[in-house]
C-alpha cells in the first residue's frame, strides 16, 4: 500500500503549508512543499494505475482535485499570494485524506459508521505527522540558508 501512505505524505506536506506563518517562512520553502507534494501525490497515482483492482470514478476525482489544490498552492506561491495559497493547502490537505480512505484495500476497512471516523481519523494523524516532521526537517535547512529568516517559524 505505498500509494496510501505517498498520498498521505503529500496531503500532510500541504498541512505544513496551512499551518506555517506565511510571511515567517520564505516563499522558497513554500514552493518546495508544493513541489515535493506534487511529486509524492504523482507517484502515489502512478501505484494506484498499477493495480490490479480497479479504480473508481471518485478516486479518480480525488486525486484531480488533490493535485488541483497542489497546482493552486504552487501557483499562488509563485506570485507571492501567501493567503490565498493556504486555501489551497487546506483543500489538497482535506482531499489528500478522502483519497487515502478511497484508495485503502477494501478488507482493510470495515465498513461501519463509527469505524470510517475513526479511520478518517487515523489517516489524517498519519498525514500530519509525516508531512509535518518532514517539512520541519526542510524548514530547518531552509533556516540555516535564508539569510533574513528568523527562528519564529519553529516556535
Amino acid at each position: 500500500m505505498p500509494e496510501t501512505f505517498l498520498i498521505l505524505l503529500a496531503g500532510g506536506i500541504m498541512l505544513a503549508a496551512v499551518i506555517s506563518d506565511p510571511r515567517q517562512v520564505t516563499l522558497l520553502w513554500l514552493r518546495l512543499c508544493g513541489i515535493v507534494a506534487l511529486s509524492l501525490a504523482g507517484l502515489s497515482f502512478f501505484f494506484v494505475l498499477r493495480r490490479d483492482d480497479g479504480r473508481s470514478t471518485m478516486q479518480l476525482t480525488a486525486y484531480a482535485l488533490t493535485f488541483a489544490g497542489i497546482l493552486g498552492q504552487l501557483g499562488f506561491v509563485q506570485v507571492a499570494k501567501r493567503d490565498i495559497q493556504r486555501v489551497f493547502s487546506l483543500i489538497a490537505y482535506l482531499v489528500a485524506i478522502v483519497v487515502g480512505f478511497l484508495i485503502l484495500p477494501r478488507d482493510a476497512v470495515p465498513r461501519e459508521r463509527i469505524v470510517d471516523v475513526s479511520t478518517a481519523v487515523a489517516l489524517s494523524g498519519i498525514a500530519a505527522m509525516t508531512g509535518l516532521v518532514l517539512m520541519d526537517m526542510l524548514l530547518g535547512h531552509a533556516y540555516l540558508t535564508a539569510s533574513k529568516m528568523t527562528m519564529k517559524p519553529f516556535a
